[in-house]
């Protein structure tokens, strides 16, 4: 066993040292039945090939004294930039780059593939893919703007779970390949009128029956587009002193047949953009504006972000906070439907949920929502909480009628520090929501779910995650109804009726108790 300079990973010598000949059996029928030899003085690398009848290229390259072969399939040629970007020299010698070139070749037992694309930003860059499918059937890639060589390394790091695997990114794009940047400099230095003659053969946009084929059209503008704008803006020294571009396109509209089109160049600075997407989201949530409402907005204004995209970050902000907050489910068995009234003894045809839905509820940990909530209110401007502070949590809830049936229930916590922030009920955070009516069977049943965390909270305070600790009073509150079902009171008329001493009604007189 030995090492293949194509990657980290061992693998056995037959499957790299080359060994037998060369034949044309090794590729497709093409017109010519000879292949050609090219040998690269240089680095004393040998291809055969039959480019461009064939697209399949097969490479002996010598490291050291041992032959390595490896075969590659040319998918796109690509072309050379105005703005060529070289690769790194090794043994004083550099390949260019081309833009749009892609290669299948196999490295570590797959099939990969590997493409290069000039990126659009302020300084000249070029982002190197590697694309293959997983046993799922599946296309995964990974991907590198600093070099071809860590997009493969992030590849290997991937399938074979080495994060110290190397590859060398110029042999697997095939970047030393001399002949096809010989091929690719000819195509280049051609007349212009043939250049013109293949974009006569284009059909007119208007022509274009397909919304994919008009897709197809804007994106290849905006990417010549693209590339001529860095050659514009380096001819009008949009240039720093060390002559590095300083500024960059990041949108276009175009009006076609009356129809607005925005083009969008990428931008490395993704930070902006998902900072951008989560204030959309959280203005959104707070004016009440459902999906439909946003996508008939996006229509009328085209240069907003698309729905898609918001709705696929609020997705991941849920998840996130799933992860965060965990909502644990919950059944409360004693609660019943029919709570005897008149109005429960009618039809219940019309009902939006099933029997068994009473009694369910969901909740989440009082701790794990002070997480989240106390590096906020110790971040702000003044902060609302120092170290040292005592945190005082209210607790609290209520029971509501939705619609003729449905009743809920629902339990929820704020921070008194706040101050007068607590009226707002965006300050009020729901630990607990269940079906059912108010008793006192359930809410003890839920409030048994919170006893543990409230004790602790209570003898120890609060540990945040930079383990201080806080100390912690706890309050509770509520109307008349739900604080003495919680007590267990039976009714205002009952004999120890107070909420707050054990006075008997017969007494309720006599002020010395």
């Amino acid at each position: 066993m030995f090492r293949n300079p194509l990657s980290d990973c061992e693998v056995p010598n037959n499957l790299l040292q080359f060994q037998a000949p060369i034949t044309c059996d090794h590729y497709q029928k093409t017109p010519n039945e000879e292949l050609i030899l090219v040998n690269d003085e240089n680095t004393q690398h040998s291809f055969f090939h039959n480019y461009p009848f064939d697209p399949y290229i097969h490479a002996i390259r010598v490291f050291g004294s041992k032959n390595y072969s490896q075969s590659n399939k040319i998918v796109s040629l690509g072309q050379y930039p105005t703005n060529v970007i070289y690769t790194r020299k090794d043994k004083g010698i550099s390949y260019k780059v081309p833009n749009n070139y892609q290669v299948e070749t196999t490295l570590s037992g797959l099939t990969v593939l590997c493409k290069t694309q000039y990126q659009l930003s302020r300084k000249i860059v070029v982002k190197y893919t590697v694309e293959w499918m997983d046993e799922n059937g599946q296309i995964k890639s990974r991907y590198s703007l600093s070099s071809a060589g860590a997009a493969g390394s992030l590849f290997l790091k991937e399938i074979c779970n080495k994060p110290n695997s190397r590859v060398s990114g110029t042999t697997l794009f095939g970047l030393d390949i001399i002949f096809l940047q010989q091929i690719r400099e000819n195509i280049a230095s051609q007349p212009q009128q043939s250049i013109t003659s293949v974009n006569n053969r284009k059909r007119c946009f208007a022509e274009l029956t397909s919304q994919s084929q008009k897709n197809k059209r804007i994106s290849m503008a905006g990417k010549e587009i693209a590339t001529q704008t860095l050659t514009i803006l380096k001819k009008n020294k949009f240039t720093s002193s060390s002559e590095e571009i300083i500024a960059s396109l990041e949108t276009m509209v175009l009006k076609i047949n009356g129809e607005i089109v925005e083009l969008n160049f990428n931008s490395n600075n993704t930070t902006d953009f998902m900072q951008h997407l989560d204030s959309i989201i959280r203005a959104c949530d707070e004016t009440l504006i459902s999906r439909d409402s946003y996508r008939r907005l996006a229509k009328v204004v085209p240069n907003i972000i698309r729905e898609h995209v918001v709705e696929k970050r609020r997705n991941e902000i849920t998840k996130e906070m799933n992860t965060l907050v965990p909502i644990k489910l919950f059944n409360i068995h004693s609660v019943n439907f029919d709570d005897g009234d008149d109005e429960n003894q009618q039809d219940v045809n019309g009902i939006e949920f099933n029997d068994d839905d009473v009694g369910n509820g969901a909740y989440r940990s009082i701790i794990s929502l002070l997480d989240i909530i106390i590096p906020i209110l110790t971040a702000l401007t003044p902060p609302v909480l120092k170290v040292g502070d005592k945190i005082s949590i209210r607790l609290s809830g209520d029971g509501r009628n939705v619609g003729r049936k449905q009743k809920h229930v629902m339990l929820t916590m704020c921070i008194l520090n706040e101050e007068e922030a607590v009226l707002s009920p965006a300050h009020q955070y729901s630990i607990c929501l269940y079906l059912g009516k108010e008793s006192h069977d359930s809410l003890s049943t839920v409030s048994a779910k919170f006893s543990h965390e409230l004790e602790q909270l209570k003898t120890n305070g609060y540990k945040d995650l930079n383990n201080t600790i806080w100390p912690v009073e706890l309050f509770f509150s509520g109307d008349w109804k739900f604080v003495a079902l919680v007590l267990g009171i039976n009714a205002a008329t009952s004999n120890y009726f107070c909420l707050y001493c054990n006075c008997h009604k017969d007494e309720r007189y006599n002020m010395d108790k």
